[in-house]
């Protein structure tokens, strides 16, 4: 197909698809179907797309599922982004599949915010669980709890090791 568009070097598929495909947007190392967009946003939009069901996934299982997306770039996006909490060696929870309640939330949220109020600052490790751990089995105790922080936690306390503050 290439050859008989007289398609000889990347540079030249670049420009092809850049005056052919419209509705892309494109970048110096790859396109995006739509609006201009980070690499980040790009490739978190991919893995979420191929995710599946499952909560927890294995990095080199999504590798094999983007093979267009070169690994190290899997590995960075997912590894540094709040959609994804490290779980163990290579695999990661989407944050989507975490099962927490709105009164477990409500409930979390108050239980930080009166330690807070109190003594300063409250040890993550300190949050109870209910039924969260029951309903999220297949993840350890510190996914759970790293998972509850970026999902319920983050946008109101700042996180430093394992101890939350409402300042910096």
């Amino acid at each position: 197909w290439m050859e008989s568009h007289v398609i000889t070097s990347p540079n030249m598929l670049k420009e092809y698809l850049q005056t052919s495909i419209k509705g892309y947007s494109y970048s110096k190392k790859f396109m995006a179907k739509g609006d201009k967009r980070s690499e980040k946003a790009v490739v978190t939009d991919e893995i979420k797309r191929i995710w599946g069901s499952h909560p927890v996934e294995s990095v080199h299982n999504i590798c094999e599922r983007l093979p267009y997306i070169p690994s190290e770039n899997i590995w960075r996006v997912i590894s540094g982004n709040n959609f994804f909490v490290w779980v163990s060696e290579g695999e990661y929870l989407f944050i989507d599949r975490f099962y927490i309640t709105e009164d477990e939330e409500e409930y979390i949220l108050k239980f930080v915010d009166e330690a807070c109020e109190k003594n300063g600052f409250v040890p993550l490790n300190d949050v109870p669980l209910g039924s969260i751990e029951e309903e999220n089995y297949e993840l350890t105790h510190t996914s759970i709890y790293n998972a509850i922080y970026k999902k319920v936690l983050s946008g109101k306390y700042y996180l430093n090791e394992k101890i939350l503050t409402k300042e910096k």
